[in-house]
């Protein structure tokens, strides 16, 4: 199974750079060599790139991306709510909720597409690639805008549980201020938080659990910016656990990015500790009040091996 991928080119460079910015991932998972690779996988103007080729502004380039290019992906559908209009499921870990270049059939909209036989079916909101728990998704394309207003509204109350580094101070009630690019960090998709007290972006903590190296938060974000849970909670010095992006040391992402070492040692955990963990509503097709709750344990592992862990460190 295949899918292209089509892009429109911005900037002159030649057709190995451009694999080296955009394709070097997948590149190596084919097990192609570069030459085979952009024969048999790039076309400009539908016709067949050589290696040597450069390419040009307003160039089309067609990518051709093959299901034996992604790691085969385990997904079970857990359905925690149904009706007429949507569904909420339990999203996994290590996989995006949006198709994109290196992740397309290993994504949550492919696999839901993939599973009841229809692209109708469309997720609601997102979550990041490592956040597991609640994910809205809409069974006909035409009943999305209604549910876009209420998230537009602020009328989707979220709810998520993180685990952090350290004693998080249960005098902080809410986190906000506005969310800007870090162009002072090596990481090119990094952002920070300017805590100026404006509403740009705002989480409330409604609940702190200290625990033996760590700290149980339980969160509700009132806006909805990108990595806005895991920029707040760095801001105020206590990242999420295995959040490699927030980490204060931005080697390890680095590296990861690079090697796929997930850094134990200092990360504890492969993927961050961040979980969706209830979302409420006003129907708008039916105007009942709907609670949606998340019954994935492995959450609770997660804890247990924190506290394993640090109980271990303390000895």
């Amino acid at each position: 199974m295949e899918k292209i991928f089509t892009y429109r080119i911005t900037t002159e460079r030649s057709v190995k750079e451009l694999i080296e910015l955009r394709f070097k991932y997948i590149l190596e998972r084919t097990q192609l060599s570069l030459d085979q690779f952009i024969r048999s996988r790039l076309k400009r103007n539908n016709i067949a790139l050589q290696p040597n080729d450069i390419l040009y502004p307003n160039d089309s380039l067609d990518y051709i991306h093959l299901q034996s290019d992604e790691k085969d992906m385990p997904f079970s559908l857990e359905i925690r709510y149904e009706d007429e209009y949507i569904i909420a499921i339990e999203k996994p870990d290590f996989m995006p909720v949006v198709p994109r270049t290196s992740h397309y059939f290993n994504s949550v909209a492919y696999r839901i597409w993939d599973h009841f036989k229809t692209d109708e079916y469309t997720p609601l909101h997102r979550l990041d690639i490592e956040t597991t728990g609640i994910l809205l998704i809409a069974k006909k394309k035409k009943y999305t805008s209604a549910f876009h207003k209420l998230f537009q509204k602020k009328e989707i109350y979220k709810t998520y549980r993180a685990f952090v580094y350290g004693t998080f101070p249960k005098s902080v009630q809410t986190i906000s201020g506005t969310i800007e690019k870090d162009t002072s960090s090596s990481i090119f998709s990094k952002y920070k938080l300017i805590q100026d007290h404006s509403e740009h972006s705002l989480t409330q903590i409604t609940n702190v659990l200290h625990l033996n190296g760590f700290s149980d938060v339980t969160l509700a974000p009132i806006t909805g910016k990108t990595n806005q849970l895991r920029i707040h909670l760095a801001a105020v010095g206590h990242s999420i656990i295995g959040d490699k992006k927030y980490y204060t040391d931005e080697t390890i992402y680095l590296d990861w990015l690079n090697t796929k070492n997930d850094h134990l040692n200092q990360m504890i955990l492969p993927s961050q500790a961040l979980h969706a963990t209830s979302v409420e509503f006003i129907h708008p097709f039916s105007g009942k009040q709907v609670f949606i709750s998340s019954e994935n344990q492995q959450l609770e592992h997660t804890k247990h091996t924190l506290m394993s862990f640090f109980n271990q460190q303390g000895n």
